[in-house]
C-alpha cells in the first residue's frame, strides 16, 4: 500500500502534517455535492491536496489543488486529468475560506528534519492536538 500524502497544516509558522481530512465534512453537507476527484497517482487517493491555516484561532483552508477527470474532443476516445484549485471549488470567493462547515479534532504531527535531530535523539514526531468548533479553534 502506497504511504498518501497528507494535507498541510500551518501552525504558529510551522508546516505540519495533516492527519485529518477537514473538507471531507464539507462535501458531506446536504447542499454540496462533491466533485468527482481523480487521483492523480497512488499517492494521493483521495483526489485532492489541500492547505490549511489556523490563524487568530480560526481554521482556514488556504489552498487546494484538485484533479479532475476530463474527456477529450468529440470523436477521440481518451480523457486526461485537469487541475483545479479553490477558484473552481469556492466560486466568488478569493484568498483563504473560513471552514464555519468543520467542529471536531484535528490531529497533526511535525517530524523533525534530518538536520534537527541528533544522534540517540527521539525521532517519533511533534503530535498535536486541536479542537475546533464551526471554524473556531477551542483547545
Amino acid at each position: 500500500m502506497t504511504i498518501q500524502i497528507p494535507d498541510t497544516l500551518w501552525y504558529d509558522g510551522e508546516m505540519l502534517r495533516l492527519q485529518s481530512f477537514p473538507l471531507e465534512a464539507y462535501f458531506n453537507q446536504e447542499t454540496v455535492s462533491k466533485p468527482n476527484f481523480e487521483p492523480p497517482d497512488s499517492s494521493i487517493w483521495r483526489g485532492y491536496l489541500a492547505e490549511w491555516k489556523i490563524e487568530n484561532d480560526q481554521l482556514y483552508l488556504a489552498g487546494l489543488t484538485g484533479w479532475l477527470l476530463q474527456k477529450d474532443p468529440a470523436g477521440s476516445q481518451g480523457s486526461h486529468l485537469v487541475e483545479i484549485g479553490l477558484a473552481e471549488l469556492f466560486p466568488g470567493y478569493e484568498g483563504q475560506i473560513f471552514a464555519s462547515w468543520y467542529s471536531g479534532k484535528l490531529q497533526a504531527q511535525r517530524q523533525a528534519s534530518d538536520n534537527e535531530q541528533k544522534p540517540g535523539e527521539d525521532t517519533s514526531p511533534d503530535v498535536w492536538l486541536f479542537g475546533v468548533d464551526e471554524g473556531k479553534i477551542v483547545e
